[in-house]
């Protein structure tokens, strides 16, 4: 069914929004890449004198010490969670 364009109402078939699906995805592979690259840095230059001698002396050995870190990080990176909840 198609209506009849009114007088003195703007004409809204002809105007388009821009395309910009491909430049989302050229934005964001190099900005997950550049996000990622300090973790694998981290990881390359200063992982195993950080964490090789630390690990394996924590109670519990290495798995222990990676459970807690992992439960320390979202803690320790977060200060405005208490904030937040009240």
């Amino acid at each position: 069914m198609r209506y009849e364009h009114r007088p003195g109402r703007p004409n809204t078939e002809g105007t388009k929004k821009g395309d910009y699906g491909c430049a989302w995805g050229c934005v964001a592979l190099p900005g997950f890449v550049v996000l990622l690259m300090p973790l694998v840095l981290f990881k390359t230059y200063w992982g195993h004198e950080l964490w090789g001698d630390l690990a394996p002396a924590w109670p519990g050995g290495a798995y222990a010490f990676t459970g807690t870190v992992g439960a320390l990080v979202p803690l320790v990176s977060s200060p405005g969670w208490r904030r937040s909840s009240g």
